[in-house]
């Protein structure tokens, strides 16, 4: 079988969550004898600009595709699309993020007769900031007015002044269309996107319709997405980890420390407000361990986020290492104590904690949905957004006895399931092309 895989970013040093499962995915597809391509934009400028279906990487085969903005709705045309489809023969085509490359991949590949599967990575499909983080605090349920989705939008904007603007009368009205026309003015996106942008939910709502199988990487997912995609077509299907992610570590690990000094706590992920990291250094004033090593992992910043991290760090043991490489990750995992987990939305099941549990690195982590359900019960959890409840949390875990982490699965299960899926989703095309 030759598989497609389309995303919003892939190769040139992207490797983040998404990434990270595709990878997996393609690895385990290929040791069965499939054969794997990916197409993906590049919404970073990391690479030189590519016009689509362009060769980026060699290994894995990366096609161009071009990016439009945070705000797509449709991207490249259906007809451009469609032709790079005809000349690259795939026999079906997994979107995965559609986020800055929109939805037109979908109709195009319906348009050819190809099977689509839908891999729900994130909450883009219900949310225009793809977290469902609302801009009060807490988690958005996604039932609510499209004004509501304007006002998050500029209210936990990264640029100052779109965030005071909003707050101004009659003013913040305004604010969203000004961004989205500086965007198209400036290349940042097309006044098509712009046109479609106000029909968001229901482009999405009919693009989860026509595909031939959706997989949610969580239940939390699934419960999302179930008033907006036909429930007998999705799956629940949990990512697994390479066989190398279960070997023993270098060297034993040390006992469980017992004195909030002692600790060695580690975050890896994207340093931004909806990850929570700023609730680590306030509980570990509160908890006397000032004298804590705080390691903290990241391929990705908010810069005015990350200045503030840096600010309330100061003063504590606080180490930012940067990117750590997959291959560099089971040793970080290895050298931590605990991992701590603290976003203040629902997630989709994050990578780290599938690979501290690989790794046997205890996990405390907020209480929000898409994490909670990993858990076998909820001592390792706190209530998401307070610092004083992950001080707590924290607090149990030193005086408690060392409990075994969760089992994680390897890609191999993964990917028989997930195969299982492509076959019945190639029965319902084949069923499509006939009527």
């Amino acid at each position: 079988m030759r598989i497609l895989f389309v995303t919003m970013q892939y190769g040139r040093g992207y490797s983040q969550g998404t990434e990270r499962y595709l990878s997996l995915l393609s690895a385990a597809m290929r040791a069965r004898g499939h054969e794997t391509l990916f197409l993906a934009g590049d919404p970073e400028r990391r690479g030189p600009a590519a016009r689509l279906g362009e060769v980026v990487q060699d290994s894995p085969r990366v096609l161009a595709l071009p990016t439009r903005g945070w705000m797509a709705v449709n991207g490249e045309p259906v007809a451009a699309i469609r032709a790079l489809l005809d000349r690259e023969r795939p026999d079906l085509v997994q979107l995965a993020n559609p986020g800055h490359i929109g939805l037109n991949v979908i109709d195009a590949a319906r348009e050819a007769g190809l099977p689509v599967v839908i891999s729900v990575v994130d909450f883009w499909w219900l949310c225009p900031k793809h977290t469902l983080h609302h801009h009060s605090g807490g988690m958005c349920d996604a039932a609510v007015r499209p004004a509501e989705c304007r006002r998050c939008i500029a209210r936990t904007h990264e640029r100052p002044i779109v965030r005071a603007l909003d707050r101004v009368p009659l003013a913040g009205r305004a604010v969203l269309p000004l961004m989205m026309l500086e965007k198209a003015l400036t290349g940042g996106t097309t006044f098509g996107e712009l046109r479609a942008w106000p029909h968001r939910r229901s482009r999405t709502r009919e693009a989860l319709e026509k595909a031939d199988a959706v997989i949610c990487l969580s239940a939390t997912a699934q419960r999302l997405l179930s008033t907006a995609a036909p429930a007998a077509r999705m799956t629940v299907i949990r990512n697994g980890l390479e066989d190398g992610w279960f070997s023993p570590p270098a060297t034993p690990r040390r006992p469980k420390p017992t004195q909030p000094d002692l600790l060695v706590i580690g975050y890896a992920g994207a340093i931004a407000p909806h990850k929570g990291v700023h609730l680590l250094p306030a509980a570990l004033r509160m908890l006397g361990g000032t004298q804590a090593r705080l390691r903290i992992a990241s391929a990705a910043e908010s810069p005015a986020y990350a200045a503030q991290l840096r600010r309330e760090c100061a003063g504590l043991t606080a180490e930012f290492v940067g990117r750590v490489s997959p291959d560099a990750m089971p040793a970080f995992l290895d050298s931590l104590d605990l991992l701590v987990v603290p976003s203040v939305w629902p997630e989709n099941v994050p990578m780290t904690i599938l690979e501290a549990f690989a790794r046997r690195t205890p996990v405390i982590a907020s209480d929000m949905p898409g994490i909670a359900e990993l858990f076998d019960g909820k001592s390792c959890l706190f209530e998401s957004g307070s610092a004083a409840a992950l001080a707590e949390c924290l607090r149990r875990w030193l005086a408690a006895p060392e409990i075994a982490p969760p089992r994680a699965r390897n890609a191999a299960e993964t990917c028989a399931e997930t195969l299982a899926v492509y076959e019945a989703a190639m029965e319902r095309a084949s069923q499509r092309a006939s009527m």
